[in-house]
């Protein structure tokens, strides 16, 4: 179940990434953000869909529907992870991609309360794949060759799909296009990465493959990975290694601490439109100041994550963990737009975001093994 931790000998070669490593980490990082637009694309109409005179929704109805989704996410966790472990990372990806996208689909053409809830429920079972099955592929494609840094990277692309999502949806509804309309055009984003994944590891597969590659070619494999392949590791013993372990309770501990506060960006342009006046466009935009705060926080936390001791990796996230506390306290005092708000958005996302992504993603990518999408599937419920 275990593989090598990513040393300094390892993360040195990211470097000497060529061309095909950053296309690589490109479509991994585009499949990602495109899960996140497909979120975004439904938190963002919230207020437009109670303002719908044919739903009609009120508050209660709202909250139930983002419930229901939740749980559907927490089920989709569950069963996500065997199913990437069997099918791979790139089919799970780009499964996941797909159905997301025909229920966003589905979503827009509903006229029920029922009807929301089944299809966000289906949406957000496909969504809970996406990263188990993107963690995969980057720990194929970069175990020995620059992990580390590129689970950084690529853990940045859920708050940039956010900042995108926020900013161009909440254009569009701007410009007065219909909450349906929007998530249309999330769902087509989402079946062209689905389609750029399939075939971008199939391409990657035959170079792998090719006789032409040379010993000294980026796309030669590494010692790690021309190293036999390992065992599936039985079942039973992955649960009991899950039970023992005092790290993996740990980082399962910090992510339910910080999945509320990244649920509540679901409910902030509601609450940006109702308790403060902003109208559905600002709010939609406004909301992106959330996750950007988030992905600066992470490429910043990249920069020095390699050079801390595993103390000082703990002493960190505490203390950002600790920031989040203390921007979530002052949201409370929050009445009107202004650099409270900001401050107190900021605080939170950027305190939350170097334990929910950099050090889970990828202590999860290095020890995962033959199980690691159920790892990285599991410790995300």
């Amino acid at each position: 179940m275990s593989a090598p931790a990513v040393g300094a000998e390892q993360e040195a070669r990211a470097g000497g990434w060529a061309l095909r490593e950053w296309l690589l980490v490109a479509l991994f990082y585009a499949s990602y953000s495109a899960n996140t637009i497909s979120l975004t694309a439904f938190d963002a109409t919230n207020a437009a869909r109670q303002m719908d005179g044919v739903l009609a929704l009120s508050d209660t109805a709202t909250g139930s529907l983002l419930g229901l989704g939740s749980t559907a996410y927490l089920v989709g966790k569950f069963t996500a992870g065997p199913v990437a472990d069997a099918l791979g990372g790139a089919p799970t990806t780009s499964l996941s991609l797909a159905l997301s996208a025909a229920s966003l689909v589905f979503l827009s053409t509903s006229r029920s309360l029922r009807s929301l809830s089944l299809g966000w429920m289906v949406a957000r079972y496909a969504q809970a794949a996406a990263w188990p099955g993107v963690m995969m592929m980057t720990q194929h494609a970069f175990v020995g060759n620059g992990l580390g840094t590129a689970v950084g990277l690529i853990s940045t692309s859920s708050r940039a799909g956010a900042i995108l999502g926020n900013i161009l949806l909440g254009a569009m509804l701007g410009v007065g296009r219909s909450w349906r309309f929007v998530l249309r055009a999330a769902a087509t984003w989402s079946v062209i990465i689905s389609v750029l994944v399939r075939v971008g590891d199939r391409h990657c597969r035959q170079l792998q493959s090719s006789p032409a590659v040379d010993a000294g070619s980026s796309l030669a494999p590494g010692p790690e990975q021309a190293a036999a392949k390992p065992t599936r590791t039985p079942f039973l013993k992955f649960l009991s290694v899950l039970a023992r372990s005092p790290r993996i309770w740990l980082i399962y501990g910090s992510n339910v601490f910080a999945t509320p506060v990244f649920q509540f960006a679901s409910l902030l342009p509601i609450y940006l439109v109702q308790d403060l006046g902003l109208s559905q466009a600002a709010a939609s935009q406004a909301a992106a100041i959330f996750p950007m705060a988030s992905a600066l926080s992470i490429l910043g936390s990249t920069t020095i994550w390699g050079k801390l001791s595993e103390p000082a990796r703990l002493v960190y996230c505490a203390t950002t963990m600790a920031a989040a506390v203390a921007g979530m306290g002052l949201i409370g005092r929050v009445r009107s737009t202004g650099p409270l708000l900001v401050s107190a958005l900021v605080l939170v996302m950027a305190g939350t975001s170097p334990t929910f992504y950099l050090a889970s993603g990828e202590y999860l990518a290095t020890v995962g093994g033959t199980r690691a999408g159920t790892l990285t599937a599991w410790l995300d419920l």
